[in-house]
């Protein structure tokens, strides 16, 4: 049942990265296309106005490309789901030894609490015994 979660999960995963991917990339598309248009629109412009203001959409259209791209590396590094499925299932191995250590630990614990309270409760009667045959 856990599996089929876990597997779940991971498509569920997979299938919004590649929808990200998708959005992603019609979006580069769109920018590169309008940045070869302000391109050749600068190529084509005689006047002096024009050539400032394709020049400026051209500008414009970089910038957006340089955020596009430096979207694109932040989504790289935080949606990286193997390396972090990876560590996860390593984390979940350490806690599960932890897991364990701490179970025997506390058995012992408890033995040697139970043991300590039989002493004493033997001590105490002994000693309430002993009390009662004095009166």
């Amino acid at each position: 049942m856990d599996d089929d979660r876990e597997k779940i999960t991971e498509y569920s995963s997979l299938f919004t990265l590649e929808r990200k991917r998708n959005n992603f990339a019609q979006r580069v598309e769109g920018i590169i296309n309008d940045l070869a248009d302000a391109h050749s629109s600068i190529l084509k412009a005689s006047q002096i106005y024009e050539l400032d203001v394709y020049s400026s959409t051209m500008i414009q259209k970089a910038e957006e490309l340089m955020k596009a791209i430096a979207e694109l590396k932040q989504n790289f590094i935080l949606n990286d789901f193997k390396s972090i499925g990876e560590e996860a299932k390593t984390e979940e191995k350490k806690m599960r030894d932890l897991t364990k250590r701490t179970d025997v630990e506390l058995s012992k614990l408890k033995r040697e609490v139970n043991t300590a309270l039989e002493e004493l409760e033997q001590s105490f009667y002994k000693s309430y015994s002993q009390q009662l045959l004095k009166k």
